[in-house]
């Protein structure tokens, strides 16, 4: 299964870590572009860059950990049936669950042609729990054919990751939308 946009609600947070927290390694960045580049990128160009990235990282995060979740639950395995035709079940309140801690990771670089001049790469440690109602699942042949989400409810807490030390930078709790998933999308 594969997804290929960040959740709305996501999005609006990560811009919101890198508003209110321009990281060393962003600043950098901006510095390095405008030292070597005639035209260098705006400063809002290199965060929304980031902000994007980081929230498709984390909207896959919480969709992998999520299927995997329920996938696993009592409740699922007991709908699975033995028929060639595809069948949607729904689960209409799963009890809230913690995701395991993920980690996105970014990197940022200056080239010129084939040579590096620049790079840096900055990790962030994304926590959450996940309340999930009225969750469709389409199985053909046992096999999860679909997934849509529903209602889905996230308390979510991402933290700047350092050789030795993690900041937290931002938590939410919000409801999140999440597109829907087939098998096979990409």
């Amino acid at each position: 299964m594969k997804w290929t946009i960040p959740s709305p609600e996501i999005t609006e947070e990560m811009q919101t870590i890198l508003r209110k927290h321009w990281t060393a390694t962003i600043q950098e960045a901006r510095d390095k572009f405008r030292g070597v580049s005639a035209s260098p990128p705006a400063e809002r160009d290199i965060r929304n860059a980031m902000a994007m990235r980081l929230s498709r990282y984390v909207t896959y995060g919480i969709v992998q950990l999520s299927i995997e979740h329920v996938k696993a639950t009592e409740e699922c395995r007991e709908s699975l049936r033995d028929t060639k035709e595809p069948y949607t079940v729904v689960l209409h309140r799963l009890t809230p669950f913690a995701l395991p801690e993920y980690v996105p990771r970014i990197s940022l670089a200056l080239k010129a042609g084939a040579a590096e001049l620049w790079h840096a790469d900055t990790a962030f440690a994304v926590r959450g729990l996940m309340g999930l109602r009225d969750t469709r699942l389409t199985f053909h042949e046992k096999k999860l054919q679909e997934f849509k989400f529903g209602s889905l409810k996230g308390a979510i807490t991402v933290c700047l990751k350092g050789e030795q030390i993690e900041d937290i930078l931002h938590s939410f709790d919000r409801d999140l939308t999440i597109p829907g998933l087939m098998a096979g999308e990409e």
